[in-house]
């Protein structure tokens, strides 16, 4: 969940930007982060 607050003065090619870097930013993260350990703890 993300909340945005928008103020005063926030044009609409600044929305366009914003829109764009958090598409950006969600598939990155929608990726895999690398491989995933399955092996137990080790002293």
């Amino acid at each position: 969940m993300l909340r945005v607050v928008i103020r005063r003065g926030f044009t609409h090619d600044l929305a366009d930007m914003l829109v764009e870097d958090l598409r950006r930013h969600v598939q990155r993260l929608e990726k895999p982060q690398g491989t995933a350990t399955t092996s137990g703890f080790h002293h």
